[in-house]
């Protein structure tokens, strides 16, 4: 998985589901991407949260993305998730627990890969995590998949919904699964709570939960032989 920004609770489910998980940070930063922004439904809506990051050039990997300090964008991300929090159960444990978090600087990918497995470590879940832009692994999307699978001894390849698509199109597992080994793709769908606007009162729900919910764990493993 991409290394992105306040995820969402899916993928703290594969996390759940893994013996090794990966950052895939050494693919294309995108603009505009989940990796450097996320949702919260505030008062009057959604509201975009955006990490700025330094001029770069059109093919730089994730990994090497820098975050820019030219504005206080951390005060302003935790300005509206208070605003928008403040009266939920467990606020003032989450958002201590954000105000440490956001502290990182330098590298985009290091900040997100900070708060998943500060998280992660709250949520007392056991996987390893690797960075993939250490593996130095070759080839592109799906064969770039399986060299990563291949250089942390993976037995069986877990991945979300949304990658199924082209990686039925490229076949490459496909063409070297056996009984030895499995690709699975997951859905999950959180369960929605209910969301009170500090301001308003009003009754809502946030299509990105930046709150207490049960994370459902599911039965399937990224193991390694």
């Amino acid at each position: 998985m991409q290394p992105t920004y306040l995820p969402y609770l899916g993928y703290f489910h594969l996390i759940a589901a893994s013996d090794v998980f990966v950052f895939l940070d050494d693919v294309q930063f995108a603009r505009r991407s989940w990796q450097s922004r996320n949702r919260i439904l505030g008062a009057g809506g959604e509201v975009m949260l955006t990490v700025p990051v330094q001029k770069h050039e059109r093919d730089t990997p994730i990994c090497e993305i820098l975050i820019s300090e030219a504005e206080p964008w951390r005060d302003k991300h935790l300005a509206s998730i208070r605003h928008a929090y403040a009266r939920r159960p467990f606020f003032a444990e989450g958002f201590a627990f954000l105000e440490e978090a956001l502290a990182t600087r330098g590298e985009l990918a290091g900040l997100n890969r900070g708060v998943v497995e500060a998280a992660a470590r709250r949520l007392d879940f056991k996987a390893e995590f690797v960075n993939a832009s250490d593996l130095a692994c070759p080839g592109h999307r799906s064969e770039h998949l399986l060299a990563i699978c291949r250089a942390v001894g993976a037995t069986d390849y877990l991945s979300p919904m949304g990658s199924q698509d082209y990686m039925m199109e490229d076949g490459v597992f496909t063409a070297v699964l056996d009984d030895a080994g499995e690709q699975r793709a997951r859905r999950y769908r959180h369960e929605v709570l209910p969301h009170r606007s500090s301001r308003t009162g009003d009754e809502a729900s946030s299509s990105i939960p930046a709150r207490a919910a049960r994370i459902r764990t599911a039965s399937g493993k990224l193991t390694r032989s």
